[in-house]
């Protein structure tokens, strides 16, 4: 720690005490008052003890927490803090979940088109809303992105020959943003969401055009650039406490990896996080 970061926890600390010493020469025998919007006061019977603590403790906290964010070194070391761990069986790993993602993939499909018609019998809308886009984003941003290895057209794509066209870089990351707000439009709005026929012959086409995609530009690319939903689970792991570097899995401070450079380094990219944010804003609220 700096010479300046120790100087600002003294200062810190000594201006914590002068406040609760003023607190505590200015609260004798004196009446706390409790206020409302209405401007009427009245005294509260609460102990002289738990007012003094109470009081000096929030403004002490206060000078605390702006030396923590005024000190850089700090919020750097904070910020770097991780752990590495070996992954176990990490190649049997990798191939359970390229089967578990492909598996589901064909279970929606089927079960959309040969399952019952009613939304609340078929299993493939249970699946897709609820075990897929509900269940599995959270557990994106609670623990970290699996969807890399899980990702049943990436896995579909290593077995295609490629084209290794170029991708327009004056595209960018727009066709995920118009894509994005499609799939929030399917699920708020469309008819699609609640019947399975359609919802079926929806991930038909999806699969179609994102293998498409993967087979001309390359898998690495497609998903990087292209696809809203690996977008969208991408943006969702920065928060995660897990991520997997060379092989290992890293231990970080949730929501650290945010502070990365470039992540969000042109319109386009901010088109997609405003796309996003507007459709998680909404589902909490509706």
């Amino acid at each position: 720690m700096t010479r300046d970061a120790i100087d600002r926890w003294v200062l810190a600390g000594v201006a914590g005490l002068c406040a609760l010493s003023g607190v505590a020469v200015l609260a004798i025998p004196v009446a706390a008052h409790a206020g409302s919007l209405s401007g009427s006061q009245e005294s509260l019977a609460i102990p002289t003890w738990l007012f003094l603590v109470t009081g000096g403790g929030a403004v002490g906290a206060s000078f605390l927490l702006a030396s923590f964010v005024t000190d850089r070194t700090f919020i750097r070391s904070v910020h770097s803090w991780h752990r590495r761990r070996a992954l176990p069986a990490r190649a049997g790993l990798l191939a359970a979940g390229r089967a578990i993602g492909v598996l589901g993939l064909l279970l929606a499909i089927l079960v959309g088109f040969l399952g019952p018609p009613s939304p609340q019998g078929n299993l493939a809308i249970l699946l897709v809303w609820v075990g897929w886009w509900a269940g599995f984003t959270m557990s994106s941003y609670l623990l970290g992105n699996a969807w890399p290895v899980l990702n049943p057209w990436r896995t579909l794509a290593r077995s295609l020959p490629a084209v290794g066209r170029a991708y327009p870089d004056r595209l960018g990351a727009w066709p995920s943003v118009v894509a994005l707000l499609g799939l929030i439009w399917i699920e708020i709005v469309s008819p699609i969401a609640t019947d399975p026929r359609a919802l079926a012959t929806l991930i038909v086409v999806y699969s179609t055009l994102t293998l498409a995609g993967a087979v001309v530009y390359g898998s690495e690319v497609w998903f990087r650039r292209a696809d809203p939903i690996a977008r969208v689970f991408r943006y969702y792991g920065r928060v995660a406490p897990l991520t997997t570097e060379d092989g290992r899995l890293r231990v970080r401070l949730p929501g650290s990896a945010l502070t990365e450079t470039r992540l969000v380094d042109g319109w386009d990219e901010v088109g997609f996080v405003i796309a996003l944010l507007w459709g998680t804003t909404f589902d909490g609220l509706v």
